[in-house]
């Protein structure tokens, strides 16, 4: 049972989308640079790719880990410790936004498929990352 009032949980949340902000923000203008450099720029949509899906995997994973109170340090570490289910959790999303009319499901069945893969994967890897 979450004792946080509606104002201090509200607080909470927007420090906590602040900090994802603070960490995606600075690799999409890594990436968005990456782009415009010759040669190089053959990489960016394969990089462009493997980003949004470890962004859609950090955006909705984080719904389950916030509720547990899991930091997002903990969480990026828990996620790269387990990154195939992450990346290809993510990259099934992102597939998902292109289809006309299912994309309007996504919202809600991504965050139910978060909650059964922080059930399945992520729960107890508290263990495995203290130890790193």
């Amino acid at each position: 049972m979450d004792d946080r009032g509606l104002a201090k949980t509200a607080i909470d949340a927007l420090g906590r989308e602040l900090v994802k902000l603070g960490y995606i923000l600075p690799r999409m203008a890594a990436l968005f640079i990456l782009s415009w450099i010759p040669g190089l720029n053959l990489l960016a949509p394969i990089l462009w790719a493997l980003f949004s899906a470890w962004v859609m995997a950090i955006t909705y994973l984080d719904y389950p880990m916030d509720n547990n109170k899991v930091t997002f340090r903990d969480m990026r570490s828990r996620l790269s410790h387990r990154w195939w289910p992450s990346l290809t959790y993510g990259g099934l999303i992102m597939l998902v936004t292109w289809i006309p009319l299912a994309n309007l499901f996504l919202i809600p069945g991504a965050v139910a498929g978060a909650v059964l893969m922080w059930d399945g994967h992520y729960r107890d890897t508290q263990d495995v990352v203290a130890r790193r």
